[in-house]
């Protein structure tokens, strides 16, 4: 996801900051789990260098969660050959795949080959506990 946010002016500076801090791969997780550390450790700082530090983790953060929709939806739309390959070569008929993606594509590489029945979904919001049923978004 951060070389898709380096491809674009908007978010470079902060696909950069993000690889300075955790690496050129990151878990996207695992940086959202550690910005909102950040953001809440550093709510009552009275230091310049710690509020300045919280900003920079607000801002990566509410660009992260305006990202992630958009590249997800890029990634749903456009081939996904590491998908194709395992849905074409790898899974067989009567095997159980289960997916914890936030994108669907490997559903719907199985899909297209006739080795998937999707059963259900669920959709959230980023930092939130309250979830939907696809069918009502």
């Amino acid at each position: 996801m951060l070389a898709w946010m380096s491809t674009r002016d908007r978010y470079r500076g902060t696909a950069d900051s993000i690889r300075e801090t955790f690496g050129d791969s990151p878990n996207i997780e695992d940086v959202i789990t550690a910005l909102d550390g950040i953001i809440t450790s550093l709510e009552s700082a009275k230091e310049l260098a710690d509020r300045e530090r919280r900003t920079i983790a607000v801002h990566q953060r509410s660009e992260l969660v305006e990202v992630l929709p958009q590249w997800f939806i890029e990634i749903h739309v456009n081939r996904a050959p590491a998908y194709e390959q395992f849905a074409e070569r790898i899974v067989q008929p009567g095997d159980v795949v289960i997916t914890f993606n936030y994108d669907d594509s490997l559903e719907r590489e199985l899909k297209r080959v006739g080795k998937w029945m999707y059963l259900k979904a669920t959709v959230f919001r980023l930092g939130t506990l309250r979830r939907r049923p696809l069918s009502e978004c």
